[in-house]
């Protein structure tokens, strides 16, 4: 396979990384691997993609370590434009989004690369909005609102805690406690929030079971693959592992499954490969579709290798493809 990757900044690739886990393993089973960051890309009169990627010499390096170093420091062994649309694969790992990105991919997906996950979905997956095309009863009860009024009135007929947090965050930031029937500087705190990025505000009943932390769920191809806990900090409402919380092993559970199983459906629809579910008690805190983590600490606690199971997938899916396009050739010429 001929696999490429788009990241935020080389300078920051970790060997802990899902990507790397990914990359590497493809890059050990001596698939081509490339990586391209998010300035990286062209888009020509003629109508293709170029990027100026960087890549590894098969058999150059020996560990996921000393892969993510040769990349950041010196760009490996490949370092040159390529013409994207001659990749089998292109694996968006970049967050936050970026608009332009996702217009690139789409050029891409048009010009018959697998693009993943999907820009189109993800185009509209670009906010905490999409949650809401999720069964309602796997979701906490959730209002998105920039009206004060109305955001006041539902915390009130929610009567218990709640969390707000601006539409458009990611990573944890900015997501504010509020108190059952709290009113000092709930004003203030609806404010603020609809200041960041001039986006809307999300109010989300808090769920008890949060004081026990999260679940991160991993899903590949709907299916699950991996899971472990998130726990937050005695200071810190928030489970993200950036922000000092403490991953936990966690076993999939029936609950789990049964879950999942309700997300499934609209995973597959909207071609969602590779996705983060942030799971606490029976209900759905988060959908994560650009590039989920999750795999280093699930390799650590469970003793898995999720990248060359990633890796395994594609390489079945790629085949599959060719051999249908093959044949669909062949019937066209005769």
């Amino acid at each position: 396979m001929r696999l490429g990757f788009v990241i935020n900044r080389f300078a920051t690739l970790s060997p802990t990384y899902t990507t790397t886990h990914i990359a590497y393993e493809a890059y050990l089973r001596r698939h081509v691997v490339v990586l391209l960051n998010t300035d990286g890309f062209e888009r020509r009169s003629d109508g293709s993609v170029w990027g100026q990627v960087r890549g590894l010499a098969p058999g150059r390096v020996k560990t996921r370590e000393e892969f993510a170093q040769a990349l950041r420091e010196q760009g490996g062994h490949l370092s040159e434009k390529m013409d994207l649309s001659s990749l089998d694969v292109v694996f968006l790992r970049n967050n936050p989004a970026n608009g332009d990105v996702l217009n690139f991919a789409c050029c891409l997906k048009h010009l018959g690369v697998v693009v993943l996950n999907d820009p189109e979905t993800l185009v509209r997956a670009n906010s905490k909005m999409y949650m809401t095309s999720f069964p309602e009863d796997i979701q906490p009860r959730t209002l998105i609102s920039k009206d004060a009024r109305a955001i006041k009135d539902f915390l009130r007929d929610l009567d218990t805690p709640a969390i707000l947090k601006p539409l458009n965050g990611f990573g944890g930031e900015h997501i504010l406690y509020v108190r059952r029937r709290q009113k000092t500087n709930l004003n203030a705190y609806i404010e603020a929030l609809a200041r960041v990025n001039g986006g809307y505000v999300v109010a989300q009943e808090y769920l008890p079971a949060a004081k026990k932390g999260d679940k991160r769920i991993l899903l590949l191809d709907g299916e699950i693959i991996g899971a472990y806990n998130r726990v937050h900090a005695s200071d810190d409402i928030r489970n993200n592992i950036h922000s000092g919380g403490r991953a936990r092993y966690a076993p999939i559970t029936d609950e789990d499954r049964r879950v999942c199983a309700r997300l499934k459906p609209r995973v597959l629809e909207d071609r969602l490969y590779l996705v983060g579910v942030d799971k606490i008690g029976d209900k759905i805190l988060e959908v994560n579709v650009f590039a989920p983590g999750g795999i280093n600490n699930i390799n650590l606690m469970s003793g898995s290798n999720l990248g060359r199971r990633v890796v395994e997938d594609l390489e079945t899916k790629v085949l599959l493809r060719k051999a249908y396009r093959h044949r669909d050739r062949l019937f066209a010429s005769a």
